[in-house]
């Protein structure tokens, strides 16, 4: 007697741990998630600025005065890339930036116009503006 209900307290304690278990795991997964997305959508950015990049160098392989007359470059629904060059005492420099809706990019490219029939040298290149 008294003994009814004995195993109840046990089953009711393991069942407490598994749900507050269940929602630390359901926390963790979805901190995950958010974060895979927003590292997924600066790598696409940073992609689309390297396009621009390419683009430009090939541009200027094939005309070293080549100045970029179109401001945006589309590779698809609402991205793409445009590019500039900038001129200052210390140089040349190509910036890339890169589109995706609200999201954008900066690469920049210190180049140099060689003495070499249509050669373009990098100098070095960096994420952001000069």
């Amino acid at each position: 007697m008294g003994k009814e209900g004995s195993v109840l307290v046990p089953v009711l304690v393991v069942c407490i741990v598994f749900a507050a278990t269940l929602g630390a795991q359901y926390r963790e997964s979805r901190l995950e998630l958010m974060i895979n997305n927003n590292l997924y959508r600066k790598q696409k950015l940073f992609y689309l600025a390297e396009a621009g990049l390419v683009k430009g160098f090939y541009k200027l392989k094939e005309e070293p005065d080549w100045k970029p007359e179109e401001n945006y470059y589309s590779l698809g629904p609402e991205e793409g890339f445009s590019l500039e060059i900038w001129e200052k005492e210390c140089g040349q420099y190509l910036i890339s930036r890169g589109c995706k809706g609200e999201g954008e990019f900066y690469l920049t490219a210190k180049f140099k116009v060689s003495d070499n029939p249509k050669g373009v040298e990098l100098l070095w290149w960096k994420e952001g503006l000069p």
